[in-house]
């Protein structure tokens, strides 16, 4: 009896990190249960996300119960910020998740971090100063309206405190966190210690409340960071720990359980490919354009494919594009097709296939078909920019260089050489020198009549408009060659 007394009051007398130290070496379940870790350094990358989402499904396959997230970052975009911690809050559901902070969880890094539902810090880390900048083409902007700044903390600042309180931290750390115009003192008030922030504080002494000031946390101007021993004070911070060994003692393991899930060649893929998607939609659509003036080549239909694919792929490695938007964009693509070649002039199917396309390609890049809240507001907006700047921009780019493309040695050996006849059907109206008029643009390609009947036909020189008289010089598969007929051809003949 006595001795069990002693080694209750010896446990109340410890640390709770100590008393679980002590108490894992004399678990058998911490000796089988596995612990899995995730490394995350540096930037905010979309390799995270992949990286999450195995280690999810490896650690339920395991029936593992715990999921330990390294964090050594300095922050990055917004719209990645929230999908990871959605994504770390779902994984929440099911597994125990903490965050070791290895030296710096800064800006959007913070925001990843209290997602988890603990957080250890090594005695040297710092989690903190996640104001939001815009970043534009060149890098960060310059100075930007005083009313746009506004509505941009507004949002963060409302985001960040939100979801601080739904993980059960000080929202007021959260905002001063995002927002430099936001002071955090510390006061005593009727014998408690208590954080307020530079409005509160004015107003208990208006009330009459008299808090006796201790120290100022963050002053009017600054950014909050927290050290380690500061988190701890303040509740962003569960324990303090050395390194992971330590970390998995902290939670009661021992070092043989943990499992490190490093990166697979195509989450690494992801990185490299990452931050060109808009570049992938640009050549595909810059291809099909091609394609779509000078079928049957054959290349730049494959270019296009590829481009999408590889577009499509990324997306699914970091858990957007499943097969809903694979669909859209292949339907899209088909319906603009159809408009294009079987029913021009009907828009029907050319205005369905370009909402599926650009539906398509927008929810490839987010997690969300409507948005929710200001931030989701602008990524939705950013994307919607992003998409039909390429699809608009592609078209132009597409027809100058299908333009320059027929003029030259090269692109007179993709047209195909002229032939001395021609196969198929067409040889039996149309020879080499018979002449013809175009039925539509030829741009390259088009439609052209040979004695009352209609055959495709593709211009080896300029675009021509409708009515233009031209002379068939070869064969390309099922379509005739044609060059513009000089207006004297005839008379000069004669």
């Amino acid at each position: 009896m006595l001795t069990g007394l002693s080694l209750f009051v010896l446990a109340l007398l410890q640390t709770p990190s100590e008393a679980t130290a002590i108490a894992a070496p004399l678990s058998e379940q911490a000796a089988t249960t596995k612990v899995y870790i995730v490394e995350l350094r540096g930037p905010l990358s979309e390799t995270w996300s992949s990286m999450l989402r195995r280690a999810h499904q490896l650690a339920l396959s395991s029936e593992a119960e715990h999921l330990l997230v390294v964090i050594d970052s300095p922050g990055g975009e917004i719209e990645l910020m929230k999908r990871l911690g959605d994504h770390l809050d779902a994984i929440s559901k099911d597994l125990h998740t903490i965050c070791l902070i290895d030296r710096e969880a800064l800006s959007a890094a913070a925001y990843v971090a209290i997602s988890c539902e603990q957080v250890l810090m090594r005695p040297a880390a710092s989690i903190g100063a996640a104001m939001p900048i815009l970043v534009g083409p060149g890098g960060m902007m310059p100075e930007i309206d005083d009313d746009l700044r506004e509505k941009m903390n507004s949002a963060f600042r409302a985001q960040f405190r939100s979801w601080a309180e739904l993980h059960n931290r000080d929202g007021r750390i959260a905002e001063a966190f995002v927002d430099s115009g936001i002071e955090l003192k510390k006061v005593n008030l009727r014998g408690e210690p208590r954080l307020v922030n530079g409005r509160e504080y004015d107003d208990l002494l208006q009330k009459g409340e008299a808090p006796h000031f201790l120290e100022t946390l963050c002053a009017t101007g600054e950014l909050l960071t927290l050290t380690s021993t500061q988190a701890i004070e303040f509740a962003y911070c569960d324990g303090v720990v050395e390194d992971v060994d330590d970390a998995l003692a902290w939670l009661g393991f021992s070092p043989s359980s943990k499992v490190l899930v490093v990166p697979t060649w195509s989450e690494t893929l992801v990185t490299v490919i990452g931050s060109w998607s808009w570049l992938l939609m640009l050549a595909a659509a810059f291809f099909m354009v091609v394609a779509f003036n000078i079928p049957g080549m054959g290349a730049p239909e494959g270019a296009a494919v590829a481009c999408i694919g590889v577009f499509l792929f990324h997306g699914y490695l970091i858990g957007l594009a499943e097969w809903t938007e694979v669909l859209l964009i292949i339907g899209g693509t088909i319906f603009i097709a159809l408009e294009i070649f079987l029913v021009p002039g009907t828009l029907v199917a050319g205005a369905s296939g370009g909402l599926m396309l650009v539906g398509g390609l927008v929810l490839a890049m987010q997690d969300f078909v409507l948005p929710d809240g200001a931030i989701e507001s602008d990524v939705l907006r950013h994307n919607l920019t992003l998409v039909f700047g390429v699809l608009l921009g592609a078209p132009l780019l597409g027809l100058l260089a299908v333009r320059k493309l027929v003029r030259t040695p090269l692109g007179g050996f993709l047209a195909t050489t002229p032939t001395e006849g021609l196969a198929g059907s067409i040889s039996i109206t149309a020879t080499i020198g018979s002449e013809a008029q175009c039925l539509t643009p030829l741009r390259p390609a088009g439609s052209v009549s040979i004695g009352g009947k209609r055959f495709d036909a593709i211009s080896r020189g300029d675009f021509l408009e409708v009515g233009a008289m031209v002379r068939v010089v070869g064969g390309r598969g099922s379509s005739l060659l044609v060059e513009a007929l000089q207006p004297n051809h005839s008379e000069s003949e004669s």
